[in-house]
């Protein structure tokens, strides 16, 4: 990911979405960040 970054710049980035994520997503009991997923997935068939 972010290839055309350098690797200073990627942690800067990375540390930013960590906090972000601990910031909304943490529960502040366990310390553990839990995000809720949807997956759609759609299959199609030629006929």
């Amino acid at each position: 990911m972010l290839p055309n970054e350098t690797n200073e710049r990627k942690e800067e980035i990375w540390k930013a979405v960590t906090d972000q994520a601990k910031l909304l997503y943490s529960d502040r009991e366990s310390g553990r960040v839990k995000l809720v997923n949807e997956a759609i997935c759609i299959v199609g068939l030629k006929q």
